[in-house]
């Protein structure tokens, strides 16, 4: 099962087009749910939802797991970590390790890597400039190797990697 979402355009950033992959998704609590527009961050090693989502959850927030977050610029916020569903169309998640911060100022929702990506295959092609650009979540979604050269050549590909080298430093620490 797979799916696909066009990318929303934010404008021109460094003489390049950018275009942000956001994903509607519905995240489930029990008998609650709740619909959300993720942006899917390949550098966010959890998902993460401002506080007011686990108030409409009826999440009790700090009965999670408290763990602390740390961003690009180095501000760290706390927040409570619960185990969820999500889905996106037909595509069920289950037991997804989700975030919620302590505040909502300034929180964007984002869909993390643990939990989806071990379980999912995820392809963001804005490459092709001549259709609508993509997110595309499924299991038969295989991005080709001529994407992934263009990727990791690019400016967001060498920001993906210092992302993923800030996550592992992070994660070290926290275990060491």
């Amino acid at each position: 099962m797979s799916f696909c979402q066009e990318y929303t355009y934010d404008g021109e950033w460094f003489g390049y087009k950018r275009y942000t992959p956001y994903v509607s998704a519905t995240i489930k609590k029990d008998a609650q749910k709740v619909n959300v527009v993720m942006e899917i961050d390949s550098g966010a090693s959890v998902s993460l939802l401002p506080h007011s989502f686990a108030e409409m959850l009826d999440i009790d927030l700090e009965s999670g797991e408290k763990i602390g977050l740390v961003g690009v610029g180095g501000k760290s916020i706390d927040a409570y970590v619960h185990r969820l569903d999500i889905e996106f169309g037909d595509v069920l998640l289950t037991d997804i390790p989700v975030a919620f911060a302590s505040t909502d100022v300034a929180i964007p929702a984002l869909l993390g890597r643990l939990g989806v990506y071990e379980r999912m295959d995820i392809l963001m092609d804005n490459i092709n400039d001549y259709h609508a650009p993509a997110a595309c979540i499924g299991d038969s979604v295989k991005p080709s190797p001529s994407v992934y050269q263009a990727e990791t050549t690019s400016v967001g590909g060498a920001l993906f990697f210092l992302l993923c080298v800030v996550t592992i430093l992070y994660w070290g620490e926290r275990s060491g």
